[in-house]
């Protein structure tokens, strides 16, 4: 049963309760939902297991990874991955999770077990330890789902930090592919550093064994594809994340679509800086555009038209937003 057959019909045509129960239903049903048939395995059971489960905790030493898979196919695998919380969300958090049925694959989630370890921590970077490193599993995990269903391609994605964490989980599963949306870079230049020190004691700006801190290094050496979109509006990710990087790859900035080697970028202008991201609907397009960088590998003149026209509605979309906002307060 698809996680959307759980609504049920409302009995009343009196708006209020309707609206009530609807509300009810998207709170309680749904997360019901995430809850129903959830087992905790060890990753030696988890790989022995016949059939993945639709819900599960994977325990690694002391570390809990909680994931959420739906199979549509076996042509992709998208796996999602979150970026920041608020202390009080519900564990596991698991971003754009009703969004599964929109993506043209099957759907892996995983959450952060940096939010299980460390209580006070509100973005993890889905980092580890000093020895324990988190993306090593992540690929294990990848690697087991992989081997069951013999995927044709493996497609990482999040967005800020989350987006971070989809880049680098990319670097460790060789010819994948990764889609970030406004991610973090260089985590050492990131405001959240300090805080991040402080709730777990780990130092980013101190070598790390797994290179972990050194995101661009791991891009240029890989032998994956990565796809980047930007909001030209959001001056910090540009200014101290992604401009660095575009001069490790002999890039300048440019609005719309671009690339060098395994780098991909598209730049759109959203009103709202940072969190102005994507939606389902543009989420529609970014993936045709990622299906023309997996088959092609090079952007022709009809895509990056399509990414200007798409930039105007991605802009619009946002502005409207602000306008409506702005006017109910």
């Amino acid at each position: 049963m698809h996680i959307y057959d759980r609504f049920s019909k409302i009995n009343t045509y009196n708006y209020d309760s309707f609206y009530n129960i609807m509300q009810s239903q998207r709170a309680k049903v749904i997360r019901n939902e995430l809850k129903q048939h959830y087992v905790s395995l060890s990753l030696d059971v988890f790989e022995k297991t016949a059939d993945i489960p639709s819900n599960c905790s994977i325990l690694i030493e002391d570390w809990q990874f909680d994931i959420f898979f739906n199979f549509i196919n076996t042509k992709k695998l998208y796996i999602v991955l979150s970026g920041s919380r608020n202390i009080g969300d519900p564990l596991p958090l698991f971003k754009r999770w009703s969004w599964n049925s929109a993506f043209d694959g099957s759907v892996l989630y995983i959450s952060d077990p940096m939010f299980y370890k460390f209580k006070d921590c509100t973005l993890g970077w889905y980092y580890g330890s000093y020895e324990f490193n988190i993306y090593k599993y992540i690929k294990k995990i990848v690697e087991i789902i992989h081997n069951k269903y013999n995927f044709q391609h493996i497609i990482f994605y999040g967005s800020s930090g989350g987006g971070f964490a989809a880049l680098q989980a990319a670097t460790y599963h060789s010819n994948s592919f990764a889609i970030a949306i406004n991610p973090q870079i260089y985590i050492n230049r990131y405001d959240y550093a300090d805080k991040f020190k402080q709730h777990t004691g780990i130092d980013l700006n101190l070598p790390d064994k797994y290179n972990r801190n050194r995101l661009d290094i791991l891009l240029k050496k890989s032998s994956s594809k990565f796809f980047i979109l930007q909001n030209a509006s959001d001056k910090h990710h540009c200014t101290d994340h992604l401009f660095p990087l575009l001069k490790e790859y002999h890039l300048k900035p440019r609005y719309g679509l671009q690339n060098s080697n395994n780098l991909y970028l598209w730049m759109y202008h959203a009103f709202g800086g940072h969190n102005s991201q994507e939606d389902m609907d543009i989420l529609q397009f970014i993936l045709i555009i990622s299906n023309i960088i997996l088959e092609n590998n090079v952007f022709s003149d009809t895509e990056c038209k399509l990414a200007i026209a798409v930039n105007e509605l991605w802009s619009q979309l946002h502005w409207f937003k602000y306008v409506i906002n702005t006017f109910q307060k």
